[in-house]
């Protein structure tokens, strides 16, 4: 077992677009955590590549 404190479960927003990627005819994606401008940053990266 190793000890690290450098761990997030946060993903990063191009893992998140593979992720949404990997989804057929997906039709809505629900942005609803995080400050207001960095949701709609993400909003429109989903928009664009999605």
């Amino acid at each position: 077992m190793k000890n690290t404190t450098k761990y997030s479960a946060h993903a990063k927003a191009d893992e998140m677009i593979e992720f949404l990627n990997q989804f057929k005819n997906l039709k809505l994606v629900l942005v609803n955590h995080g400050e207001s401008r960095t949701k709609n940053i993400f909003a429109e990266l989903i928009v664009e590549e999605v």
